[in-house]
């Protein structure tokens, strides 16, 4: 036994017990490695952990708590949907329906089919963002916001803008109808939205400010059953426009909080 087959038993972190005996005497007899064996021994041990590894292994696990699952995508689209299209329909038949009672098949048709389509769309959307490391080719990021663009040019063309007298009275009541849903579909999204990580507060606050406006839509619709009066178009899609718009906004501002956060190794 020579120094360098010492070493290779060392080296492979042979235990003391399972050497040979010509080791066990090439050690008593050799000080270099008798003194190698002994630093290793000491600093190396995995009997013992080093005490300033073990103090940080303690701190960190400390803090750990367990992580909830993402539901599957399907389910949390799902869920966005409810809170958008759900909430509208349950508040709006709680308070009437008459609008849908005025409509004419077709055009009850075609209006609440393309809520519903861009209610799954965007809840699609939002949900799919909840997925860490999920990418966007930009045509895909910027369609959202085809929807309060199609929704207000239909207006527009459909909805003959004649005088009315009383607009501001009942563009005030039906913007407050409106406005009561839009904040029960918001913390609907909310409570639905807990169980995600987002990457772009931006994207999140556009897609959660499209819902709720969907939801104020749909609700409006089934209520209002004059379609054809100035403050119906006005009041249905500005609030949906407004809500577009104010949902990156807040979402921009969300992102800027949390940047501006110091953490525990800054010197803010």
């Amino acid at each position: 036994m020579n120094c360098s087959a010492l070493d290779n038993l060392l080296d492979h972190s042979v235990p003391p017990s399972a050497w040979p005996p010509a080791a066990r005497e090439h050690l008593n007899s050799c000080p270099r490695c008798r003194s190698l064996e002994e630093t290793l021994s000491r600093f190396l041990s995995t009997a013992t952990p080093n005490p300033p590894y073990a103090a940080i292994t303690q701190q960190l696990v400390a803090g750990l708590v367990p992580v909830r699952p993402l539901l599957p995508m399907p389910a949390r689209a799902l869920g966005f949907f409810l809170c958008a299209a759900g909430t509208g329909a349950l508040l709006a038949s709680i308070t009437g329906n008459r609008g849908w009672i005025a409509l004419d098949p077709p055009r009850r048709a075609v209006i609440f089919l393309a809520a519903m389509i861009a209610a799954a769309v965007q809840a699609t959307l939002f949900a799919m963002e909840m997925e860490p490391g999920r990418g966007f080719a930009p045509a895909v990021r910027h369609a959202r916001w085809l929807t309060p663009a199609v929704f207000a040019a239909a207006s527009v063309i459909l909805f003959p803008w004649a005088p009315d007298a009383d607009f501001l009275s009942h563009w005030a009541l039906c913007l407050g109808r409106a406005g009561g849903t839009a904040l029960v579909a918001l913390g609907a999204i909310y409570l639905a939205a807990r169980r995600g990580y987002f990457v772009d507060f931006r994207r999140a606050g556009a897609a959660v400010g499209l819902l709720a406006g969907l939801g104020a839509f749909v609700s409006q619709e089934l209520y209002c059953p004059i379609l054809e009066a100035a403050h119906v178009a006005a009041s249905h899609v500005g609030l949906l426009l407004v809500l577009s718009l104010a949902g990156p906004l807040l979402g921009a501002a969300a992102n800027h909080h949390s940047q501006a956060i110091p953490t525990a190794g800054s010197n803010a």
